[in-house]
């Protein structure tokens, strides 16, 4: 979907609020067939699946959508399992990976304690500055550039619906997103950012990159919110 011929509903509603996005918020930004006819599909893409909780509420919250996760941790792979047996009929798919800017492997490391989320704070970033991760023995996932991902599976039919929280990652893939064109096939991105986990000068640089996607979010039409 090039700008020019983007037709997005609720073009109006690209003007983020200061607060952060709870789930409520984000199901309203989605429409449904009746609300948009032109869509004809309609999916969810979680980035950060972990172990489904998110993705089983937003499920629940929008019946007309599918969904495509992501996930690093390479321990939890059973999760998906228990989502599809919760949601019966539906189109639903985890992929094991890395979100990144290009395809192959990565390196990622784990807390040693965390919180209500399964290993939340695990990250592909190694200068995120955390007292719990164990930047010592770094684990091997696959990546997939999630550009290249988004041009071959949505189509200009899809409307699409993006959560990421990849704890420092966003800004790798955000800015490979704006350099490819690829952020077009995105209707709504809810990001979780992590500019303040991170030392000078890369705050200020992944703060530049926050404005960077809200200005061309609010100049194309396409709903960009804090997640949390």
């Amino acid at each position: 979907i090039s700008p020019s011929m983007n037709t997005r509903p609720n073009a109006s509603s690209s003007k983020r609020s200061s607060a952060a996005c709870p789930l409520s918020t984000a199901v309203a930004r989605c429409p449904s067939s009746s609300s948009n006819p032109t869509a004809t599909s309609r999916l969810i893409v979680d980035c950060g699946f972990n172990k489904g909780v998110v993705a089983s509420r937003l499920l629940q919250k929008l019946p007309e959508f599918s969904l495509v996760g992501f996930e690093v941790q390479q321990d939890i792979q059973g999760c998906a399992d228990n989502v599809k047996k919760r949601f019966p009929g539906r189109k639903i798919d985890v992929i094991y990976a890395a979100v990144g800017d290009k395809d192959g492997a990565v390196a990622y490391y784990e807390p040693s304690k965390w919180g209500k989320n399964y290993k939340g704070g695990t990250t592909t970033v190694a200068d995120k500055r955390s007292m719990s991760v164990n930047y010592e023995q770094p684990k091997t996932a696959p990546s997939i550039d999630f550009s290249r991902w988004l041009a071959e599976n949505v189509s200009d039919a899809h409307f699409v619906f993006v959560k990421m929280d990849i704890e420092g990652g966003e800004y790798g893939v955000i800015e490979h997103l704006l350099a490819t064109g690829a952020i077009d096939r995105i209707d709504v991105l809810a990001v979780e950012w992590h500019a303040d986990k991170f030392p000078e000068p890369t705050r200020t640089k992944y703060l530049d990159i926050e404005k960077r996607i809200r200005r061309y979010a609010d100049d194309n039409r396409i709903t960009v919110m804090d997640w949390y």
